[in-house]
């Protein structure tokens, strides 16, 4: 990557900012933004590097470039794009159908809308909470405590800590792994190989694909689904209808 000089940016320049031809505000790659007051302005597009302050409130369909960070406490309006490793403070909320590009890292306590879509290997802290219809990449790393709302989608190798949550209709790929005392809603599906840890809790017609570990004291609801060489606590359980790999 060229050397990007660092440059710290005005509330007086940014305010001056025109829009191009597609109707965004270009803020220039290495700009230090962390005096300005966006107001909840739509259509920002920040360039790689960027870093913004504590309690930056950003609108609609606004992108941030690679590399950038955002303070604690940010708002970040709807279908808004994070890019490659950018980071994000504590307490930050962001709307719906959102994007982050790979490996982007998350504070504790942030909150997602629905239909928001992770890329691979993004990391989030602990408490954070996201919507339903919400879309994991491969290997993306959840903490302790994490809300997940219905139907979200959980890709190859993702974790999660303990104490997590996963609502109705969720699915998990192949090889995930869950911490101790989480509990997943009705009509789960589970990748085949996933791991869940002690006191894990299953609804109502979840379906375990082949080889997936419950540990101790793990229940399952009624009418679930068990594929081949699961097992409880050790002991295997008996197969019932295969679900799809």
């Amino acid at each position: 990557m060229e050397k990007i000089t660092r440059t710290k940016m005005t509330q007086a320049e940014f305010d001056a900012l025109k829009r191009n031809g597609i109707g965004q505000l270009v803020v220039p790659d290495g700009t230090d933004c962390t005096e300005i007051d966006f107001h909840g302005t739509h259509m920002v597009a920040f360039g790689r590097l960027c870093e913004l302050g504590d309690g930056a409130n950003l609108g609609d369909r606004c992108q941030l470039g690679s590399y950038c960070k955002l303070g604690n406490e940010c708002v970040i309006g709807n279908g808004c794009q994070l890019g490659y490793r950018c980071e994000l403070g504590e307490g930050c909320k962001l709307g719906s159908y959102c994007t982050l590009l790979p490996e982007c890292k998350i504070g504790d306590c942030c909150e997602f809308g629905d239909g928001c879509s992770m890329s691979r290997e993004c990391e989030f802290g602990d408490a954070c909470e996201f919507g339903d219809h919400c879309e994991f990449g491969e290997r993306c790393v959840l903490g302790d405590r994490c809300v997940l709302g219905d139907e979200c989608k959980l890709g190859d190798w993702c974790s999660l800590g303990r104490a997590c949550e996963l609502g109705d209709g969720c699915v998990l790929g192949l090889e995930c792994e869950l911490g101790n005392d989480c509990k997943l809603g009705d009509r789960c599906e589970l990748g085949c190989g996933c791991e869940l840890g002690c006191s894990c809790d299953l609804g109502d017609g979840c379906s375990l694909c082949d080889r997936c570990t419950l540990d101790d004291w793990c229940t399952l609801g009624a009418d679930c689904t068990i594929g081949t060489g699961c097992t409880l606590g050790g002991e295997y359980l008996q197969p019932t209808e295969v679900p799809n790999a």
